[in-house]
């Protein structure tokens, strides 16, 4: 019998089947940490009475992103290897994967052409949560950044800045640290300028219209991001000579690679880093990749976290 179970006489779950319970996993992990419920759940197992987000938890137990305990439901205990995302970063996450996924199946072109606000918006804030790893796991290897920005006297240089998502979380972070941040898309930068505003964070925050290719500081930053994802191989290329150069002596790097091809990543993630990377305009690049690229133009290599998707890290040196 084909694609059944001949003993129970039950079809069996198709490649597709579980690829859809994926897409819901991910809506239904939005819903609970938008409605404060994965909050609730994650000091201990408690019940669920509102039946559609029973089913909810249900469906997130199956992917090991909830625990199902005779008292209830409860979060799982977060990965030693890093911070747990928060349940404002879980829905924001959600939110980005889920609309940037409709725009996918709309044709929407590789990059960020279509300027649509939405999608930019929300994968702006899906990437905030960012600062808490950099805070975490990378600042405490990166002494000299670390001293200045938590001494006031910091800059920072956020490539790709988008809708300043990022920038504001490290000045809210780090008061007194400022922050420079580049993008090519006038649609991410006025959606950034009103994110600025709001937060009041005018005298902390530079917006400029520019790309990294085309940077011309010099010696002016003690720690730089770049999300290779999203900026286009040429570009990145010669992007990293220039941030380089603008980074003071002992400045450091974090370079977030899309991660495909590395060999303890299963088929399945690995293959989506390489379509979102792909869509986003950077194309895949691999861990080793990235290391031998920043090799390449004199950094001097310090590491690499997951985070869940690898940031490596790398100094200016003398």
């Amino acid at each position: 019998m084909a694609n059944g179970d001949q003993a129970g006489g039950r079809a069996a779950s198709t490649p597709l089947d579980e690829a859809t319970a994926g897409l819901w996993a991910i809506a239904a992990l939005g819903r609970l940490a938008e409605s404060g419920t994965l909050t609730r759940l994650g000091a201990e197992p408690q019940p669920i009475d509102d039946p559609v987000e029973l089913a909810d938890a249900r469906l997130l137990a199956t992917f090991g992103l909830l625990v199902a305990d005779p008292g209830g439901f409860r979060v799982p205990p977060a990965s030693p290897d890093g911070p747990a995302r928060t349940p404002g970063a879980a829905a924001a996450y959600s939110r980005a994967q889920l609309m940037q996924a409709i725009a996918h199946t709309r044709g929407q072109p590789p990059g960020w052409q279509s300027g649509d606000g939405a999608v930019l918006l929300s994968e702006g804030r899906a990437g905030a949560h960012l600062v808490t790893i950099v805070e975490e796991l990378l600042l405490p290897r990166m002494p000299g950044a670390r001293a200045a920005l938590e001494s006031g006297r910091g800059r920072c240089l956020d490539v790709g800045v988008g809708v300043a998502a990022l920038s504001i979380a490290v000045a809210e972070r780090f008061p007194g640290t400022r922050v420079l941040g580049l993008d090519v898309l006038q649609a991410a930068l006025d959606i950034a300028r009103t994110q600025i505003a709001v937060a009041g964070l005018w005298d902390a925050i530079e917006l400029r219209l520019q790309s990294v290719a085309d940077l011309s500081d010099e010696a002016a930053f003690d720690l730089a991001w770049i999300p290779q994802p999203f900026i286009a191989p040429d570009v990145l290329d010669a992007g990293l000579a220039r941030v380089r150069s603008a980074l003071r002596p002992g400045g450091w790097l974090i370079l977030a690679v899309a991660g495909a091809g590395d060999s303890d990543r299963g088929g399945a993630v690995t293959a989506y880093q390489s379509l979102f990377a792909t869509m986003a305009g950077g194309g895949p690049m691999s861990v080793e990749e990235g290391k031998a690229l920043l090799k390449r133009h004199r950094y001097v290599d310090g590491g690499m976290v997951e985070a869940p998707q690898p940031l490596l890290f790398a100094q200016r040196g003398s």
